[in-house]
């Protein structure tokens, strides 16, 4: 195998059990991106794999040691990675992480759901539209809890904080995205997207997650 095969669910569980094995000192790691559909059984495949930790800074060193070299022995592209490297993320994202379990001293988590569909959508391909789609069909999250977690942290986005796109830009992704999930039933809150506006942000609203690489 070649760092350019896909990830299979089989290739991130071998993946995982010799991090735990070969990393023993405890410390939380979050799927991030496709890895944590993957993880939840939400799609196939995936490309790489992406990951956020939370532990102390001289443990994200040795725990980066360790991935560099498993990504070599296991001839796999991984990454340490969080969506907050690329927008801002909505209040409640610590709350929303999904715990699929622990892996000797390693909590694994999913990365938030909510954040992870913000994330997909800011680039707008049609893969990440699917990953968000299963997320929904999941039950994980829907239309409009998007509409409302985009309409929290587009004055972030007006300020500088995503990374390459603009609240306009976002705004459009999200109607596009929006425009191929099935009919909402009428008692559902409307997806109102173009109402949303960039005001100005509030500093104390910020939510502070520090996800060293």
């Amino acid at each position: 195998m070649s760092p350019d095969d896909p990830v299979t669910p089989e290739r991130l569980e071998r993946f995982l059990a010799r991090l735990a094995r070969d990393y023993r000192e405890p410390g939380s790691v979050y799927l991030v991106g496709g890895t944590g559909l993957l993880y939840q059984q939400l799609k196939g495949l995936t490309k790489d794999v992406d990951l956020a930790t939370r532990m102390p800074p001289a443990a994200q060193d040795r725990f980066g040691a360790v991935v560099r070299r498993l990504g070599r022995e296991l001839n796999m592209a991984i990454e340490l990675v969080s969506p907050a490297e690329f927008i801002p993320l909505p209040a409640g994202a610590e709350e929303r992480h999904r715990y699929p379990g622990r892996q000797g001293s390693l909590e694994i988590y999913a990365f938030d759901p909510v954040s992870t569909a913000l994330a997909k959508i800011a680039r707008g391909r049609a893969g990440d539209y699917a990953d968000v789609r299963a997320l929904v069909e999941a039950g994980q999250l829907d239309g409009a809890r998007l509409t409302a977690a985009l309409g929290e942290i587009l004055p972030r986005v007006a300020a500088g904080e995503a990374l390459k796109i603009t609240p306009d830009a976002f705004r459009a992704h999200l109607s596009e995205f929006l425009a191929l999930l099935p009919e909402r039933a009428p008692a559902e809150a409307p997806h109102d997207v173009a109402r949303l506006s960039p005001a100005a942000p509030d500093p104390g609203d910020a939510l502070s997650l520090d996800f060293a690489r």
